[in-house]
């Protein structure tokens, strides 16, 4: 629907917010939305009640100059397309949540309504046929039936209730900043740091360092999330670098205080499985940005399983073969696992600790006959 103005509308919006608050079950869900799609969206979700309440509270309108100048895009030639291609898959976009118990898979489109409307910001001389944007008379170009130049002034919005009121269903929140999504140009970085963020609360968490946290995908439900076609992508090492890896690279360059290491999951003699861990590093933006990998005191006995699997599992296995010929443990089994898994660990840390006593160790001074018989 387009409403042409010839005018700018007197009331404009007060404020450019800085963050929309979401749901985690709404950064989880399934959809496929280009970056600026996306960005348009959390633009109007920055405007939207937590939990709006009347018809009128789904509404929400917003300026395109406040659009560009939250994301840091300038206009230019191509800047009307953009919009109105952004607020085309808008509304039509539909999304995918997975009911809490697990039973539904449930499909909601965004919106019930997106309008743009039009500013007109030249109307040429039909009589004369002469365009007026020329500076210079000697310049102006007589042209047939100019059309009028408008640009595109407010977008708004109407959020689908029915979807709300099945997000009730669902707990936790989370904050998206606006600006970090100006500076991610990957419509799949953005999804990681959505992701990242709805899990910030584990944080300092389950025996998480302060300021760090993981979560873990399978690659099937990264597709299934991203709403990725089979036939895309099709062989799994051009997926994890089209999909993973180079987004979470540009996520981690662009400084936004987030930053996400990949660590696969390894079983046996390294064989590498489709779960995939993320660790998370949350700092300031500005400061020095985390090194990759976190010091192996940081990480917990989960991770130090995962990461140093060839170590955990023959110590494990061993103290299970030991133990199993006592009595006591061969009636109950189950007693093993806890002193199979310490041993196991015992033998991480001792790997551990020899491997930074030997890189720490002083190299030894050279005498000026050394090497000489």
């Amino acid at each position: 629907m387009l409403i042409m103005n010839t005018n700018y509308p007197e009331e404009r919006p007060g404020y450019i917010p800085e963050y929309a608050v979401k749901k985690n079950a709404l950064l989880r869900s399934i959809f496929d939305l280009s970056t600026n799609a996306q960005r348009m969206l959390a633009m109007a979700l920055a405007r939207l009640p937590k939990e709006p309440k009347t018809p009128e509270d789904y509404r929400v309108k917003f300026s395109v100059s406040d659009f560009f100048k939250t994301f840091g895009i300038e206009r230019g030639t191509n800047t009307n397309r953009l919009i109105l291609n952004a607020s085309d898959e808008c509304a039509s976009s539909v999304l995918k949540i997975e009911s809490p118990d697990g039973d539904e898979l449930q499909k909601f489109p965004w919106l019930s309504e997106c309008t743009l409307r039009k500013y007109i910001v030249f109307i040429p001389d039909r009589e004369t046929h002469v365009s007026k944007l020329n500076y210079h008379e000697d310049n102006a170009k007589t042209v047939k039936n100019p059309p009028a130049l408008y640009q595109w002034d407010t977008v708004v919005m109407e959020f689908n209730p029915k979807l709300w009121e099945t997000l009730k269903e669902f707990k936790g929140w989370s904050t998206v900043e606006l600006n970090v999504l100006g500076k991610l140009q990957s419509k799949y970085a953005i999804r990681f740091y959505e992701w990242a963020m709805s899990w910030k609360g584990k944080a300092g968490k389950d025996g998480n360092p302060p300021g760090k946290y993981w979560f873990e995908m399978r690659l099937a439900d990264i597709r299934e999330k991203l709403a990725i076609p089979k036939s895309k992508y099709k062989a799994v090492k051009e997926f994890k670098r089209n999909v993973i890896k180079l987004p979470i690279e540009e996520l981690n360059n662009a400084d936004i205080g987030v930053r996400i290491d990949i660590a696969p999951f390894k079983r046996g003699q390294g064989v590498k499985l489709d779960l995939i861990r993320f660790d998370v590093t949350l700092y300031t933006p500005g400061k020095e940005k985390p090194a990759n990998k976190t010091t192996p005191e940081e990480l917990t006995e989960d991770t130090l399983i995962e990461q140093y699997r060839d170590i955990y599992q023959p110590a494990y296995d061993l103290e299970k073969e030991t133990r199993i010929q006592q009595s006591l443990f061969a009636e109950h089994p189950r007693l093993l696992e806890p002193l199979a898994r310490q041993a196991g660990l015992n033998a991480v840390r001792a790997h551990i600790k020899a491997t930074q006593k030997k890189r720490g160790r002083p190299r030894k001074a050279r005498c000026e006959n050394e090497g000489t018989p």
